[in-house]
């Protein structure tokens, strides 16, 4: 008995074959693409989320370093008040100056004293006026100290007047040396800081 011979068409097959494997990586392809379209979305999501959140680092930085900046300011000034307040409260500050009548004007915080000045006529009364209000406020004084702002306008004093009450000053530093009282004397020429903002405000 005889086999029956099979003859397969190995053509038509092959081309079956082949156009199955182009369906596959065409399929492939498409899902390769879109994978790559989907990562490059996500890349590109993920820089501009990480730009993002780098320019809020930023800022958030720049924001502390001005916080910190608003910080020590504020440290600095609390600093300069305390200080303050520690020298007043240990301090006694008399203030001398000239009145629009020529009077002298003896000040201790809320106490205001003005003594009339007729030209020469009478040094010795001011003088002695002066040195009273000046040993009561030495008297009160204790172990604090004595800040003494004398107040002109150097175009305005008369040389009578100046000399007469840098006299009384230099008696009352002697009196206060003796009491072991530190004694601070500061001269303030009210028309030059006057002329210079003038001049400030006029640039």
């Amino acid at each position: 008995m005889k086999r029956r011979q099979i003859f397969i068409e190995l053509t038509s097959l092959l081309d079956v074959i082949l156009i199955m494997i182009f369906v596959l990586l065409t399929q492939a392809r498409a899902q390769t693409t879109e994978a790559v379209d989907k990562a490059d979305a996500y890349q590109a999501a993920f820089e501009q989320e990480a730009e993002a959140l780098t320019g809020l680092s930023r800022e958030n930085s720049e924001l502390r370093e001005k916080n910190k900046a608003l910080k020590e300011d504020a440290e600095n000034v609390r600093r300069r008040l305390v200080t303050q307040g520690v020298v007043l409260e240990n301090s006694a500050i008399v203030t001398l100056s000239i009145g629009e009548d020529r009077s002298i004007v003896f000040q201790e915080e809320e106490d205001v004293f003005k003594i009339a000045y007729d030209w020469g006529n009478n040094d010795t009364y001011v003088k002695n006026r002066l040195t009273s209000l000046f040993s009561d406020t030495l008297s009160r004084t204790g172990e604090k100290s004595l800040f003494l702002v004398f107040q002109y306008d150097r175009e305005g004093i008369y040389k009578t007047e100046y000399e007469l009450i840098m006299k009384v000053i230099r008696e009352v530093r002697l009196d206060a040396k003796m009491q072991d009282i530190p004694v601070n004397v500061i001269e303030l020429d009210i028309g030059e800081i006057a002329e210079n903002n003038n001049s400030v405000q006029e640039k």
